[in-house]
């Protein structure tokens, strides 16, 4: 790598992924360019996530070891690393669909005046028992997960850390309060993640939807009555 700034700054929180990991840095690093950084915080893993990770050998992976007090907590140690003006978010379990990248870069390069561009999301199972969220693939939505957006760096550095005592509807809560601070967003029609669903997250999945439709309302009224903190 050369020493021209980083652009993209990607931010990943694991733990204990070693079944998923690979294929989703992969996935990441194969629509980067060499001047960009994906930050894995492992959020102290005890199987062979670390191995994985510290085994590939590409100096755009940077990898650091947080403890375990859950995903809120590792995306922010993430955004305190992060060097890029442009930032995005992937789970350890999902993957980025090709073309994904390309395209949302150059809507915010074409689009000053926008502080983030999302495209859709799409579901892959690992389990038949799925029909709950079948409704769910396809959809286009500001304000349910992160992983289909990318962000210019200034719009999260005027709301600060992500809330660390959320463990269900983290996302949802934060796109809110985004929303809240005037985000400016532009949509792409266009597949911007893979969301693996799985004996581990399938619930959560489902939990999570939930809270981008109402679970995150009491949260915003409640900020609305007593204002920015």
């Amino acid at each position: 790598m050369t020493g021209d700034p980083v652009c993209i700054s990607v931010v990943m929180p694991v733990f204990n992924g070693e079944k998923y990991i690979a294929s989703a840095i992969e996935s990441c690093l194969r629509q980067l360019s060499g001047h960009d950084e994906l930050i894995v915080v492992d959020n102290a893993s005890t199987d062979a996530t670390a191995h994985i990770v510290t085994s590939l050998p590409d100096p755009r992976i940077k990898y650091h070891v947080e403890p375990k007090q859950g995903v809120s907590a590792a995306r922010n140690a993430g955004l305190r690393h992060v060097r890029g003006r442009y930032i995005a978010f992937l789970d350890s379990d999902d993957l980025w669909p090709g073309g994904r990248h390309q395209a949302l870069t150059r809507l915010l390069d074409d689009h000053p005046e926008i502080d983030a561009a999302y495209g859709r999301i799409r579901l892959q199972f690992d389990r038949s028992d799925t029909q709950r969220l079948a409704r769910m693939d396809g959809a286009l939505t500001p304000s349910i997960l992160l992983s289909p957006f990318l962000f210019r760096r200034t719009i999260l550095d005027r709301i600060g850390d992500m809330d660390e005592t959320l463990h269900i509807g983290e996302d949802a809560d934060y796109l809110a309060r985004l929303q809240e601070a005037g985000m400016r967003l532009r949509p792409w029609d266009g597949d911007a993640i893979i969301y693996r669903q799985h004996d581990s997250n399938m619930t959560l999945m489902h939990e999570q939807f939930r809270s981008g439709q109402f679970g995150v309302l009491a949260r915003k009224i409640r900020r609305n009555r007593i204002g920015p903190t």
